[in-house]
């Protein structure tokens, strides 16, 4: 029974005309609970009458069930759901959203495709080999759309990227090796994930052989290759390649580059003379000049913590001796990094080992100071908290010294009374009062008193404070550097000659 007090999901509202009373239903929030039979009763003194009215719900379509991608291959994917029934109000059609989650490229856009009524599968085409989607689909009537179903994912297969490298460099770095370097292929083009590059070479006059290959892992930032063994003052025909899981892809334009004549120089040799000063740091190098003489040396230097790397040549008279050079305009207590090359007329040498060195404080300061610009931090953290505990044993000490110091001399005080009055009601030789006041209980031995009763009255001295933690430590300013191999790898995403050494 709906009436207009019992019911608060409905209103009632009557209106009085002349030709009679009209009475409105008004359902505030319609659900499928309100659909079904409504009868209407109206009653007077000559009787009564009813209408029933049927009400039906209708509402957008629930989310489509059983949702997935049924099989996929490099360039498409079959997508699969239930169809729903037609129920109340039919299904006009449906949506299918998709997007491509992995790169390449980033952030791509929202493909969007309708589907009939009639079907509960959809082929996706033109899609990317070796890439990652995640697709959802939503029903539709004539009322609206449903919600839409909780994302698939799923993965084309992998092609043989379809690009080659690109920017591609051979340089000779000797009568025997030859330096190749080159770029990624364009990203749209790997079709999967690349896992590394075949690089080829052969003489460049002998078109009949074989390009002989080197492999190179791709997780090798540098995309560089050296190879070696090589014939003297011959051209060579380069080429490079990228492949991934799936097979090889597309090689590079083959480029020609000639081995040297005669050897670049031999790497020089550099170490630290002095860097006590704050902006300054004195290093000494010797170079070796072989059958072609050096023409000029070049200074590698940067701060530990930069990725850039300046350099500057100097040009010394006799580069088979031993010279020295100030670095200078540097920033106090920092450690740099330094190397030297040297170069001839076929080209430059190896880098030298790097040296480490750090430049003076611009304020020493005291010990934690000190501490601070000399020491390795992790070194020092671990030492830091010996301090505030020593410091807390200490006051803890102290306190339950004066305490003890305390108790004692009032617990004296309040036995000395007590013992005075005592010997002056003593029997014999011992309870005699005497006129000139009264005596303290003595050893009839050798005349000292049974109970002293004053305080000895000692200067009492607090703990020295705890000395300096680390006082005469010697630490490394360097702990754990080791100087690179003439193979290693600086940790730098540059293209600089030492990030990748020969």
């Amino acid at each position: 029974m709906i009436t207009k007090i019992t019911s608060h999901r409905y209103d009632i509202k009557d209106t009085v005309k002349e030709t009679g009373t009209t009475s409105t239903l008004l359902i505030r929030s319609v659900d499928i609970i309100d659909e079904g039979h409504y009868q209407c009763v109206a009653e007077n003194i000559a009787g009564k009458d009813d209408r029933i009215i049927r009400v039906t719900i209708i509402e957008p379509p629930p989310v489509p069930t059983n949702f997935n991608a049924r099989e996929t291959w490099s360039k498409s994917a079959s997508l699969t759901w239930n169809r729903l029934s037609s129920g109340k109000v039919p299904i006009t059609g449906y949506i299918i959203n998709y997007w491509k989650t992995s790169s390449p490229p980033k952030n791509d856009r929202l493909h969007e495709i309708n589907v009939t009524s009639m079907t509960e599968s959809h082929m996706l085409d033109n899609l990317l080999p070796g890439s990652t989607y995640e697709a959802s689909i939503i029903a539709l009537n004539e009322v609206g759309a449903s919600l839409s179903s909780k994302p698939i994912k799923f993965s084309t297969n992998e092609e043989a990227p379809t690009s080659p490298p690109l920017d591609v460099i051979a340089v000779s770095r000797s009568p025997t090796i030859i330096k190749v370097t080159w770029s990624p292929p364009l990203e749209m083009a790997w079709n999967g994930k690349l896992v590394g590059y075949y690089v080829g070479y052969r003489l460049a006059h002998d078109h009949k052989s074989i390009y002989n290959y080197r492999a190179v892992d791709a997780s090798n930032a540098t995309n560089e290759c050296i190879l070696g063994q090589l014939l003297k003052e011959s051209h060579y025909s380069i080429v490079v390649k990228a492949f991934n899981s799936f097979g090889n892809g597309v090689e590079s334009n083959p480029i020609i580059v000639k081995t040297l004549s005669d050897d670049v120089p031999v790497a020089p040799r550099v170490h630290v003379l002095s860097s006590d000063s704050v902006d300054q740091i004195t290093i000494k190098y010797s170079a070796f000049e072989g059958k072609s003489g050096i023409q000029y040396l070049r200074i590698h230097f940067k701060e530990a913590d930069d990725y850039q790397w300046q350099e500057f040549s100097i040009f010394p008279e006799n580069t088979d001796d031993s010279g020295e050079y100030v670095l200078k305009n540097l920033s106090p207590s920092t450690i740099y990094m330094i190397y030297l090359t040297a170069s001839n007329e076929f080209g430059e040498s190896d880098p030298s080992q790097i040296v480490r060195s750090r430049t003076a404080g611009a304020s020493r300061g005291f010990l934690g100071a000190k501490a601070f610009l000399e020491a390795d931090m992790d070194q020092f953290w671990s030492y830091f908290p010996i301090l505030p505990v020593t410091i807390a044993l200490a006051i803890v000490i102290i306190v339950i010294v004066i305490a003890y110091v305390y108790v004692r001399k009032v617990q004296i005080e309040a036995t000395k009374p007590n013992l005075e009055l005592c010997s002056s009601t003593l029997p014999g030789t011992f309870g005699r009062a005497h006129k000139t006041g009264t005596h303290r209980p003595m050893d009839p031995d050798n005349g000292r008193p049974l109970i002293q009763t004053s305080l000895i009255d000692a200067d009492y001295q607090s703990p020295v404070a705890y000395p300096g933690i680390m006082n005469g430590r010697h630490v490394d300013v360097f702990p754990g550097c080791k100087t690179p191999s003439k193979t290693g790898t600086m940790d730098s995403d540059s293209r600089h000659v030492y990030d990748h050494p020969y």
